[in-house]
């Protein structure tokens, strides 16, 4: 087969790529509120209650505080009981809710690798899938995400959201101009079963997710 041959082979396959993704996003933007409603019922169990039963059927660990007292307690208890002596937390606000003469709170990035569990707050959740939207903009950076034993979210009522639409438009929203170079979408621990279909946590991210909600 001559050369031109095959680059006019490749153009008409790319061109038929094309049109297939142009008349996937016409489906998708035509899409009716009646039949998205049809594919994703909506639901009257309030947002929280819905995230913590996504988030725990997709292997998280959620908490539920009623004041900053409340959720500084049970943060500091379930670091004690993973036997975790150092993390790593980024926003001050957050670090204050530690007990600094239990673990060591590291915030330098460049020592991420070094300690066990990332603490950090995050963009929005989503209630239907249990998901968390993160950010290179947050304190954890591009990093917190993928590398520790454990990722601690630290959210408020006020972040959960029902989907993932729902979270991205809002964070185009909060950002306006300057979008974070990097989202994540987070929903339970990271696990795989490519090798030999064995499952596999932390494959690609932590171990262990918590998300902690608390009532500001």
């Amino acid at each position: 087969m001559k050369q031109h041959e095959i680059i006019e082979i490749r153009e008409k396959v790319l061109k038929k790529i094309r049109n297939a993704l142009i008349d996937a996003e016409e489906k998708s933007i035509n899409l009716s509120d009646e039949a998205k409603k049809a594919v994703f019922p909506e639901s009257d169990t309030p947002l929280p209650m819905q995230f913590a039963e996504s988030f725990t059927e997709a292997g998280g660990m959620f908490y539920y505080a009623e004041n900053e007292t409340e959720l500084k307690h049970a943060l500091n208890t379930v670091l004690k009981e993973l036997k975790y002596h150092s993390v790593f937390c980024a926003n001050d606000q957050l670090a204050n809710l530690l007990m600094s003469d239990t673990f060591a709170i590291i915030s330098n990035p460049d020592d991420l690798p070094t300690v066990p569990a990332v603490i950090s707050e995050c963009e929005f959740l989503c209630a239907r899938t249990g998901s968390i939207l993160m950010s290179s903009y947050l304190s954890a950076g591009r990093r917190g995400v993928a590398m520790n034993d454990a990722l601690i979210i630290i959210a408020s009522q006020n972040q959960i959201l029902p989907d993932i639409e729902d979270a991205l438009r809002e964070t185009h929203k909060k950002y306006k101009g300057r979008f974070p170079s990097q989202l994540s979408f987070v929903t339970g621990p990271s696990r795989t079963a490519d090798i030999e279909k064995q499952l596999v946590l932390g494959a690609h991210g932590s171990k262990r997710v918590f998300v902690f909600i608390y009532d500001e």
